[in-house]
């Protein structure tokens, strides 16, 4: 069996010599018919084919492939045969004629560059190559590989010469190797031959995750849904994302404990029922009305002041807010009140001062004009820089588009 087998590895080399020896002698063969006999000029196409064959030949040797480099050098021999047969008299007649000068003639019908004289194509444009395809078009390339269609296996897709103009695609996803960042692992296109991969194991895969390295949800684009204030309420749950609250109110505290969050509570910093919006019930004594509530420190009022946008004029559907709030100044004559002006942050802030001042002056003249002595009233304009809620929000910021009442003196 051993000397079975070295038969066969003598009779392989065997037949390699011969190949490289077949090739050796086409080689000096077109040499030959290139340099001595004006072969590029005389007889181009089928010394063109000639070496192309023995290129192939010596690749197919090179990957053992013996059957196929002989089919190729009998292609090469019988065309290499022809160049020698049409370049013969192309040498003959060279050696024959005359030394005469020939003076160029100016004439390019076709524009190529290429004068008629010289031009073997004089009515089509072309490239300056041997004769007799001087001023011709060059011979077609499809896929533009260098490798004419002519000899090119695979004249549609651009492909190296040692591989017949084919490409090459070690890993097999269809994505030649020229183009493959990953050739020897199977991939697809849209991440140019590698493979699909999901670092953090989210079901997100990584070319299409923000956060390749960290676990998040498809929809947050595989990321973590921010949580800045860190209550454990993500941002996009948490009414109040910027101060840390319970889970039960969404994220918002609820400072005085009445069960209603300070961002819907409008006395915080007091405990009160539902029914007052957080506020303790007024006293007693005081008369109550729909609109206004009277605690030790504010007159609470249970709707907001409506004013025209960006303006200071106040809108009817207020007018009877501001008759309770002046029927409970006219009641409690001892108060003393400083109506106080707020706005959002939307705007510059010298605006928003302005305007928060000009709309406390507003409630009140209101309030005079409504026989209120404009000595118990003070007006102040804050502005943007006493907000009770995230100027985030469209929300946020209606909360903070206010008009309050603070008692100074009762």
């Amino acid at each position: 069996m051993k000397r079975l087998c070295a038969l066969v590895a003598m009779a392989g080399c065997a037949a390699s010599g011969v190949l490289h020896e077949r090739i050796g002698i086409l080689q000096e063969h077109i040499k030959f018919v290139r340099e001595k006999q004006r072969g590029e000029e005389c007889a181009p196409r089928p010394l063109a084919i000639a070496e192309a064959n023995v290129q192939f030949a010596v690749a197919e040797v090179d990957e053992g492939y013996g059957g196929r480099a002989r089919e190729h050098l009998d292609v090469a021999e019988v065309a290499a045969a022809k160049a020698l047969e049409e370049s013969r008299h192309c040498a003959e007649t060279a050696l024959l004629a005359p030394k005469v000068k020939v003076v160029p003639i100016a004439k390019d019908t076709d524009g190529d560059g290429i004068s008629d004289v010289e031009d073997d194509c004089p009515l089509v444009p072309g490239i300056r190559q041997p004769h007799p395809k001087n001023g011709c078009a060059p011979p077609k390339d499809s896929d533009g590989d260098g490798v004419p269609d002519e000899i090119d296996r695979c004249p549609n897709v651009a492909g190296p010469a040692s591989n017949q103009g084919c490409p090459i695609d070690r890993d097999g996803d269809g994505i030649p190797d020229d183009q493959d960042l990953c050739p020897d692992e199977p991939g697809i296109p849209e991440l140019k031959g590698c493979p699909i991969k999901d670092t953090d194991g989210d079901g997100v895969p990584d070319h299409l995750d923000k956060c390749p390295t960290v676990p998040g949800p498809a929809e947050n684009n595989g990321c973590p849904w921010p949580d800045r204030d860190k209550d454990g309420v993500p941002d996009k749950d948490d009414r109040c994302p910027d101060v840390p609250g319970q889970k039960q109110f969404a994220g918002c505290p609820d400072t005085d404990g009445d069960g209603i969050p300070d961002i819907d509570d409008k006395c915080p910093n007091e405990p009160g029922p539902p029914e007052f919006h957080g506020c303790p019930p007024p006293a007693p004594e005081v008369k109550k009305h729909s609109l206004v509530v009277v605690t030790k420190k504010r007159i609470e009022i249970l709707q907001q002041v409506h004013f025209a946008t960006n303006r200071w004029q106040i809108l009817p559907d207020s007018f009877e807010l501001l008759d309770q709030v002046a029927q409970v100044l006219t009641e409690m004559p001892a108060l003393h009140v400083e109506v106080q002006g707020h706005t959002d942050n939307a705007g510059s802030k010298a605006f928003n001062t302005t305007l928060s001042q000009q709309r406390a002056e507003s409630v009140r003249r209101y309030l005079i004009d409504h026989s209120v002595d404009g000595k118990r009233l003070l007006a102040k304009g804050f502005g943007p820089n006493v907000p009770l809620a995230s100027n985030t929000s469209e929300r946020g910021r209606a909360q903070n588009r206010r008009v309050e009442f603070h008692i100074l003196e009762r």
